[in-house]
């Protein structure tokens, strides 16, 4: 296996991702992001977060920050399911005898890693989605999320998208979040700040000033940004108590009162 990381540490990665340049339709700019062809989560279990949470295969522009899911086949095996399953997009794919032998090669692929033993009947017939929401239905229903949820969680990604192409127009900006303001809750922040890292750790600082001006926006002027904010200042207000010679029992007096103060 390959050794992925930064700062030296890493993990071994059963199926590293290639790298791809890919060209932003938005600004027409150039750029590299790693590409997965297959995860085998029964060997990686660590890679499930990220490819739930959408970091997966995905671009964000170093220019103007636009982004999303890219069209590649990917292969996902997860043991503790029983399932294995391709995502093969009907565009860029050619006639269908190409797609069924990238599935056969993907397969393949899989097999050659699995002892003998331990190879089971479902790894035969691959489940094919040419949808990449469908997958990620499949693999959420595993964790027990619902569609519903899904389907909020992804109109909450599309928000974040229109809200970045806006960001520099008070007036369409304000005409959005208005009409959207029933997405904009704890769990739209969360998605924001995730785009934010995902940015930072793929080296694109093009990207994040739009993304840091969005944010600061929406926590001055929506009723959750202003939750999360008096959540992080009542954090650094936490952090500023504690010193070098604080000990175990008054971290644990400070972490108890601030969670007895209200909305703690």
């Amino acid at each position: 296996p390959a050794r992925h990381g930064q700062g030296g540490q890493g993990m071994d990665i059963a199926f590293p991702p290639q790298a791809a340049q890919v060209r932003c339709p938005s600004c027409g700019a150039s750029y590299v992001v790693p590409v997965f062809s297959v995860i085998d989560l029964g060997a990686n279990p660590e890679l499930r977060g990220p490819l739930l949470s959408g970091q997966i295969n995905v671009a964000m522009c170093q220019s103007c920050g636009a982004g999303g899911q890219l069209s590649a086949p990917l292969m996902v095996h997860d043991p503790e399911n029983q399932f294995l399953g391709v995502y093969m997009p009907l565009e860029g794919m050619g006639e269908e005898m190409q797609r069924q032998k990238v599935i056969g090669d993907l397969t393949q692929m899989v097999m050659r890693k699995i002892p003998s033993e331990s190879r089971k009947g479902y790894m035969l017939q691959p489940r094919q989605f040419v949808d990449w929401d469908k997958l990620m239905e499949q693999l959420w229903g595993f964790e027990g999320v619902t569609p519903e949820m899904l389907r909020k969680q992804r109109d909450q990604t599309a928000l974040l998208q229109r809200l970045l192409t806006v960001a520099d127009d008070p007036g369409a900006l304000d005409i959005l979040l208005k009409r959207s303001a029933d997405l904009i809750d704890r769990e739209f922040f969360t998605l924001l700040d995730q785009v934010l890292l995902m940015s930072r750790g793929q080296g694109q600082d093009g990207g994040l000033e739009p993304l840091r001006k969005l944010r600061e926006r929406l926590l001055d002027t929506t009723e959750a940004g202003q939750a999360v904010k008096k959540q992080q200042e009542k954090v650094r207000a936490m952090l500023a108590r504690l010193q070098e010679s604080t000990t175990h029992d008054q971290v644990l007096d400070i972490v108890l009162e601030a969670w007895r103060e209200e909305n703690g």
